[in-house]
């Protein structure tokens, strides 16, 4: 107070009236005061409007709360910049659940037939949700509204019910009489308790419920939702003002090629013109998907597959009329793009990646003209062979597989040699113009009706189509180069949506081919990603010539490397601080493991199918690093005593069955499809002359080791197919004899081969014990070198620093026969022992083979090896 008073400053408890008299700022079983004090000078005295105490309903110590006086009107407000400006509308929100259906369908009226716009059923619509208390529009707050914090996932009702007794019992102590003042303390400090204690239950419940998801799950989806649930999200404001964002939009969508808005004339083409019928619409309300995002009128998929069939037959009426009319609801041609930030500099528009979720009756009318036009491109052989994209049953696996196909046929002669040219195209659907796809499809046989409704769509959006390239393999046929066979095959490229692979034999092969795409890219306004377009040539060594002559912004590399660049796992520092994230999290080491299985070995046997086959022992080092880490074991551990320990199988097992089952998918195949014409050479190569050249040469090999399967019924679907799950059994056993006969073998650990008889998983990872506990039990069965213990580090087969033997400070020397640890011996491990006169190796291993689901014998285990941990430490520093 002497400082306080020398330096004239004022106490504001107590100073205004909204804390007349002072309020309590500390209350806890020792009693309540006000030791928290605010002090100010006379100049902020001038600028503080109110004092008040705030509630604390978890702290002993209550916050307080300065409020400003309001600024003079010459300063200005800064602009909120994630207000949206007038006249864009935030997007209602529909409170959707499983028991929102009967009230919506309730609240339904009856339909006018005659009124099929789209106008009068949105309405009704919106007042059917509102009615039904499902619909809320959410409010524009303004930059100087207070933000509410909202309460964490795993605050439940009873906690919600608690917060409200503890603050209720807190505002009953303040304004208590002093003869009730000691009663209404202990009733706020046991309610406050009570609370406290409840939000620890309920914190451990929540994040248990989450470690069963990981451990249990049936669907790769609860996983997921499991790990979007464990990882910390950061908000960060968007700096851009709305003006900004405009102008950066107007310039990408802008297009220099006008789009008629006249309708197109009437066609014959009445495949695709047709009355839609109430089946179209049936088959894709069964096939949507809940829990997505819908448009800017809020409705998700839920409403409309609870529609009752009257209204379902209203919205096959009004898609029939426009179909008929040509003419899109202006309702659907609205969009709000929501920008999600990508990387470099957050202040750039361009930095953003916009995401336009349209509205879900746009999917659904879409969905059924997409499926339409697809039936009959596929009914009337319209879409290339050389085609994967947008094709059922087909996609990169088969290109990639035709293309190693492609390449060992021609390196497998002499001085053989390939040349394949990856084009990538920038903003292949925003590039081209309107007028340009229109053309398209008209000349496809497109009908007119669906082009005019295309026409309706787009004349009124800003956005931009994609025009197709198949026609291209014509023009290819009639004026290009020859082109490339492969059995009964002749082809110059390859297709996946808007990606191309040209093909040649020659140079000059290749540089035709670039010509007459670059021709048809210039004709089609497409533009080329140079710096994504490369030229790779491949042969059995490295070309000594250049390719200069090829006018192309490209460059050389091999195949393999490519490959295993793609599918490599990269570490960066937010991959690590995100594991770190969960480690802390997250206890059970099979929860360690499975999140490796979905984000590292995904990524690593992507294709592995096509590339792996005789890289097993490359492909096993990402896994192996992993458990030897998760273990904290040393680098020079084998891999089949990591494995054998974690209870994992070899990755060759699971590329054996990425290998078997595309072999499978594509003896499916038609006998004239690409896939199936590429697989028969391969086996021809095999029958006749086997080489390194030949991918098929290892899978047909196992396959024969592990069946009775003859060459002649390798491409036999019905065959092979029933073979399956004996052949991937019968080879997962091999793997694991193999890993056991090693074991067996093995010098590095003699005596492992007893506490690993038969492959099967380790008792101590079945009982979700913590990482470290689980670390230490591993390194006390295959760590000959040290134990690691947190920081702590104990070195072995060294003199042992705490007795005055001879004897090497091995495990079983510190369990059982060194004397200094006697007392911890006789506490921790003696009541486990059952045979007090077998050798000290043959106690450990006892122990080690402990089978009954007592967690407290591994505890006891791992309190030992704290003592013994800092036993060490204390002789390490007196040394």
């Amino acid at each position: 107070m002497k400082y306080a008073i020398d330096n004239q400053l004022t106490l504001l408890n107590g100073h205004y009236p909204t804390d007349t008299p002072a309020q309590l700022t500390f209350i806890s079983n020792n009693g309540c005061s006000i030791p928290d004090l605010c002090f100010v000078s006379l100049k902020l005295l001038k600028i503080v409007k109110s004092f008040n105490v705030l509630s604390s309903v978890t702290s002993c110590h209550f916050p307080i709360l300065l409020e400003p006086s309001t600024p003079s009107s010459n300063q200005t407000t800064p602009i909120d910049m994630n207000v949206p400006l007038p006249p864009h509308e935030l997007p209602a929100k529909i409170r959707w659940d499983v028991t929102s259906s009967a009230a919506f369908v309730s609240s339904l009226p009856e339909l006018d037939p005659s009124q099929l716009g789209y106008q009068y059923f949105s309405e009704i619509m919106t007042q059917s949700l509102s009615d039904s208390n499902l619909l809320t529009r959410p409010k524009q707050t303004s930059s100087g509204a207070k933000l509410r914090i909202s309460n964490p996932p795993w605050f439940c009702e009873l906690c919600s019910l608690l917060k409200k007794q503890t603050k209720s019992a807190l505002q009953l102590l303040r304004n208590s009489s002093p003869e009730n003042l000691e009663q209404s303390k202990n009733n706020y400090l046991q309610t406050r308790k009570e609370y406290q204690i409840q939000l620890k239950i309920s914190k451990q419940n929540y994040k248990s419920d989450i470690v069963n998801v990981l451990l249990n799950h049936r669907a790769s989806s609860d996983f997921w939702h499991a790990v979007k649930k464990m990882k910390s999200r950061e908000y960060q404001r968007v700096q851009i003002h709305p003006d900004n964002w405009v102008d950066h939009f107007e310039n990408l969508f802008s297009s220099s090629i006008i789009t008629p808005s006249h309708p197109l004339p009437d066609s014959p083409a009445a495949d695709l013109d047709y009355p839609i019928s109430l089946n179209e619409i049936t088959c894709v309300l069964h096939k949507l998907k809940n829990n997505k995002a819908p448009g800017h009128d809020g409705i998700p998929n839920e409403v409309w597959k609870s529609l009752p069939p009257i209204y379902v037959q209203h919205i096959q009426n009004m898609f029939n009329n426009i179909l008929t009319t040509g003419n899109i609801p202006v309702q659907w041609t609205t969009i709000l793009f929501q920008p999600i930030f990508k990387k470099n500099d957050p202040l750039l528009p361009q930095n953003y990646r916009p995401i336009a979720p349209a509205p879900t009756i746009l999917k659904i009318f879409s969905t059924i003209i997409s499926k339409r036009v697809h039936d009959c491109k596929v009914h009337n052989n319209k879409i290339s062979e050389f085609q994967a994209g947008c094709k059922n049953g087909t996609g990169t696996h088969e290109h990639l597989f035709s293309l190693l196909t492609l390449i060992q046929s021609r390196i497998r002669h002499p001085r053989g040699r390939f040349y394949v040219v990856f084009v990538d195209l920038r903003s292949a659907y925003d590039s081209p113009g309107h007028a340009d796809l229109w053309d398209v499809l008209s000349r496809a046989g497109m009908g007119s009706k669906i082009i005019n409704l295309l026409i309706s769509l787009y004349s009124r959006a800003s956005g931009q189509g994609n025009s197709k390239m198949a026609s291209q393999i014509n023009e290819l046929d009639k004026y290009g180069p020859p082109s490339i066979r492969l059995g009964n095959a002749k082809l110059h490229l390859l297709l996946f949506v808007d990606d191309i692979v040209l093909l040649g034999d020659t140079p000059s092969q290749i540089q035709e081919k670039i010509n007459i795409t670059a021709a048809f890219f210039k004709r089609r306004v497409l533009q080329v990603n140079t710096d994504k377009t490369k030229i790779m040539v491949f042969a059995k060594r490295k070309s000594n010539k250049h390719i200069n002559q090829l006018r192309c912004n490209l460059f050389i590399e091999l195949f393999l490397q490519l490959t295993l660049c793609r599918n490599s796992v990269k570490s960066n520092s937010s991959n690590n601080q995100y594991l770190d994230h969960l480690q802390k999290k997250v206890s059970p080491v099979e929860t360690h493991l499975k999140l490796f299985n979905a984000l590292a070995k995904s990524t690593l046997l992507y294709a592995a199918g096509l590339w792996a086959l005789g890289l097993e022992e490359k492909i096993e080092k990402p896994q192996t690093t992993f458990i030897r880490r998760l273990f904290r074991l040393p680098p020079s551990s084998p891999a089949y005593f990591c494995r054998l320990e974690a209870g994992v199988a070899k990755v060759a097992l699971q590329t054996f069955k990425s290998t078997l089952g595309f072999w499978i998918r594509t003896a499916k195949r038609p006998p004239h499809s690409l896939p199936y014409i590429c697989l028969q050479q391969q086996i021809k190569w095999h029958s006749s002359k086997p080489n390194k050249y030949c991918w098929a040469t290892k899978i047909i090999t196992t396959i024969q080791e592990l069946s009775n399967i003859d060459t002649q019924d390798l491409l036999s679907y019905p065959i092979i197919a029933a073979a399956q799950n004996s052949m991937i059994t019968n080879y997962a056993t091999k793997l694991l004899n193999h890993d056991l006969e090693r074991c067996r073998n093995s010098s590095f650990i003699p005596f492992y081969q007893y506490l690993q008889t038969d492959g099967s998983r380790p008792n101590y990872l079945n009982l979700n014990l913590p990482v470290h506990m689980v670390q230490l039990l591993a390194q006390l069965r295959l760590n000959r070198y040290s134990i690691k213990i947190g920081p702590h580090y104990i070195k072995l087969e060294t003199r042992c620093p705490l007795c005055t033997s001879h004897t090497p400070n091995s495990v079983q020397h510190y369990m059982f026969e060194c004397r200094p640890l006697t007392n911890e011996r006789l506490i921790f491990i003696n009541n486990y022992i059952t045979d007090n006169n077998c050798e000290p190796l043959e106690k450990l291993i006892n122990l080690l083979n402990y089978t009954q689901n007592d967690k407290k014998f591994y505890s006891n285990i791992f309190l030992f090896w704290i003592n013994v941990s800092k036993y060490f430490d204390l002789c390490s520093d007196y040394l």
